[in-house]
């Protein structure tokens, strides 16, 4: 039974150290970032560096700005690439970003975007998801005072 949990515990640390890769650090991140590398890894790059401080804890207002330019230098790229994927994915960073911030004007004219491009591609699992994502964001910005 000891060798068991010894090794359910040891299982378990590997696993977490694995699942953690998505929150590297913001250094790990930039160090990725100033390698020479296809656009893709680079936009990947970007939008983990503008979620991190976009959710990162005791929010300021410099990890909002810091979020936005990010995404902004991922927008770049993708205005290039001509990517749908790509495309959705800074909106919905965008969403998020403009819900953090407040601005619930530019996170409607986002999410507006964003259903209107699901629904020219047929895609109506992300259609469904932005959805969710967009009512659950409302209801805790008028319910909740701490968001």
């Amino acid at each position: 039974m000891g060798k068991f949990l010894v090794i359910c515990f040891f299982t378990s640390v590997a696993y977490i150290a694995i699942a953690q890769d998505h929150l590297s650090s913001p250094d790990s991140l930039l160090e990725k970032l100033n390698k020479n590398q296809p656009d893709s890894d680079k936009l990947n790059v970007l939008l983990k560096l503008g979620d991190f401080y976009l959710f990162k804890p005791n929010e300021f207002k410099e990890d909002l700005d810091v979020a936005i330019t990010y995404f902004n230098q991922a927008k770049i790229i993708v205005d290039k690439l001509q990517s749908n994927k790509w495309q959705n994915r800074i909106w919905i960073s965008m969403m998020n970003y403009y819900f953090e911030k407040h601005d619930y004007q530019n996170a409607k004219y986002t999410f507006d975007s964003l259903i209107r491009n699901f629904q020219k591609t047929g895609n109506k699992i992300q259609e469904a998801e932005t959805y969710e994502t967009y009512t659950e964001k409302l209801n805790y910005s008028k319910t909740d005072p701490a968001f």
